[in-house]
């Protein structure tokens, strides 16, 4: 028999219960969208989190982090800091390419509207691919990628150095999706913690 070891955990859930209209209609009254691939992070300062409008998301993203935690056995008595959050749109032909967030420690992405889409994560440096051999056949533990299916209403969080990316979407509804990079501080010095920014000293 195999054992899996170090497993990473990738947490799914549909939310429901928000006005996706309302939420469109501002994204697209605070960011100007003109070309296939949008990513609000390179274009704008605008931070999502920062709108009243996106205070449901706030609080999503709160309550759904502090299960991801508790779920993978990790403490949550921690505060969930929002320290970046930016809209992407993509019209037919659009595309995210490879890339991780090494600004943060998680990350996750709100599907506000979408057709069937692929978020495809990308496996790194391991054990088993520091051996000198060949593959015979495909199995979880020579695979180098997972896509991972997702609809409108999706949300999906993930540890932020993970590489991912999303291929090209060639659907006639507009994927409006909105990500946020977390951090996890503490307000008190912790061992291998990070201390919250409150008690920082820019220099």
């Amino acid at each position: 028999m195999l054992v899996d070891v170090f497993p990473t955990p990738i947490y799914l859930e549909r939310l429901t219960g928000y006005d996706k209209t309302s939420m469109i209609d501002e994204i697209n009254s605070v960011y100007d969208v003109d070309n296939k691939s949008f990513f609000g992070d390179s274009k704008n300062t605008a931070q999502i989190h920062n709108n009243d409008k996106f205070e449901w998301l706030n609080n999503q993203v709160k309550e759904h982090t502090t299960n991801y935690l508790r779920q993978s056995g990790y403490v949550d008595d921690v505060n969930i800091v929002v320290q970046k959050s930016w809209p992407i749109i993509l019209n037919s032909g659009g595309s995210v390419q490879l890339h991780k967030h090494l600004n943060s420690h998680l990350s996750c992405v709100f599907y506000l509207q979408t057709d069937t889409s692929f978020l495809t994560f990308y496996r790194q440096a391991d054990y088993m691919q520091t051996l000198p051999i060949r593959t015979k056949v495909d199995s979880p533990y020579n695979s180098y990628e997972i896509s991972v299916g997702v609809e409108e209403g999706a949300f999906i969080l993930f540890p932020s150095s993970i590489p991912h990316k999303v291929d090209n979407y060639n659907k006639d509804i507009v994927r409006y999706s909105i990500s946020y990079d977390i951090m996890l501080t503490t307000n008190e010095p912790t061992e291998n913690m990070v201390l919250s920014p409150t008690h920082w000293k820019t220099l």
